[in-house]
């Protein structure tokens, strides 16, 4: 168990006291001014209306306030605010809350590498989807598995328990500020239109913290797999891959998951979940992948952008014509685009991708593809 406590010096596993240098006032200061300074620019065109030059008003005068409260552990969040747009309902913290859950990141980041399974990916942010797929091509290359498991988790950020999580995050720090915080944010009331509601069990997308939470709540999913004989298994957030190269290593892997997803009052979705033999292929991040053996029995690996990642592509291209945005700079998008996609999968150059692009919008936006030419 990785601890921040009180009664410790700082050291490699992240612990510390009110001594250390990650409580200190001036360091704090100066990660608040920080953050601050990279939301300024995002707020430019911020409404008039927005409580977001409230809190710019207050700040020089009360930063101090907000510094000295979460060093002694007792700011108090609000309640988060619950919007609804079309197709879509988000739920947001306050500007200081966001503030006070920059801080929290900053201090425990450093230990998440000794909470969090190496085969949970996403910590690492885009970067970890080229990760997990060289991973996977690396992994289909060296054993002759037969059999994959790829699974989604139904409204993953919705389903989190909240007595579970706040258990996980119990277990994981020893500091009581850490922990209240973590408990006042997990048990937050939601100010949904002038009614306060109190869930039982759910965490909001658009925080700070909210990938950490994603991540530690499957860790017990994650560390039922470590190191499994037999048994490759990986996870970026909800989306899960577990490879088999026995029939038997396949079904006491799906035991293994059903039993775990169930302590953890989780379901899987059928839409997106698929067991059965590797030789069907299977996609995953965006990715299709394929195994095959040769005459000489040799395994051969395949990776091809997938077509949800062009459908992705097509739709910010469909915004950004929306928006009237100039053709060079779509075309630009589209290059930066390839060129990531190209990278990530590694057996392509930009080129490749643009021309897969291409092919999959003829048939529905064909006046958009010499887009991709320029």
């Amino acid at each position: 168990m990785t601890h921040l406590t009180e009664s410790m010096t700082t050291d490699t596993h992240g612990n510390s006291n009110n001594n250390s240098t990650r409580w200190q006032s001036s360091r704090l200061l100066i990660l608040a001014d920080t953050w601050l300074q990279r939301l300024r620019v995002r707020k430019q065109s911020a409404s008039e209306h927005s409580h977001w030059w409230d809190f710019i008003f207050r700040w020089r005068r009360e930063k101090m306030f907000y510094c000295q409260d979460f060093m002694a552990g007792v700011y108090r969040f609000s309640p988060m605010q619950r919007f609804a747009f079309a197709g879509e309902t988000i739920t947001i913290w306050d500007y200081p809350d966001r503030l006070i859950i920059s801080l929290l990141l900053s201090l425990i980041k450093p230990v998440f590498k000794h909470i969090i399974s190496p085969q949970c990916l996403h910590l690492q942010g885009p970067s970890g989807v080229k990760t997990a797929t060289q991973q996977l091509q690396k992994a289909l290359k060296s054993k002759p598995f037969r059999y994959v498991i790829r699974a989604d988790i139904r409204g993953y950020y919705a389903s989190i328990d909240h007595e579970i999580l706040i258990q996980q995050v119990q277990e994981s720090f020893d500091d009581p500020r850490v922990r209240g915080y973590f408990q006042a944010m997990i048990t937050a009331p939601i100010d949904a239109g002038g009614v306060l509601l109190s869930p039982n069990k759910g965490i909001p997308r658009r925080s700070g913290l909210s990938p950490f939470l994603g991540a530690l709540y499957l860790t017990p999913l994650d560390r039922a797999f470590e190191q499994k004989k037999g048994v490759y298994y990986v996870r970026y957030m909800d989306d899960i891959i577990i490879l088999a190269q026995t029939k038997r290593q396949y079904v006491k892997a799906k035991r293994r998951l059903y039993y775990v997803l169930n302590a953890l009052k989780l379901q899987l979705s059928p839409h997106k979940t698929r067991m059965g033999l590797l030789a069907d292929g299977f996609h995953f991040l965006g990715v299709k992948f394929e195994s095959s053996q040769n005459d000489l029995n040799q395994i051969q690996v395949t990776a091809e952008i997938h077509d949800r990642s062009c459908r992705r592509a097509l739709a910010r291209v469909r915004v950004m014509k929306e928006d009237a945005v100039n053709s060079a700079n779509i075309q630009r998008y589209l290059r930066r685009w390839a060129t990531w996609w190209a990278r990530t999968i590694g057996l392509y150059v930009p080129a490749d991708l643009l021309v897969a692009w291409q092919s999959y919008i003829h048939a529905y936006e064909p006046q958009w593809v010499w887009l991709a030419r320029g």
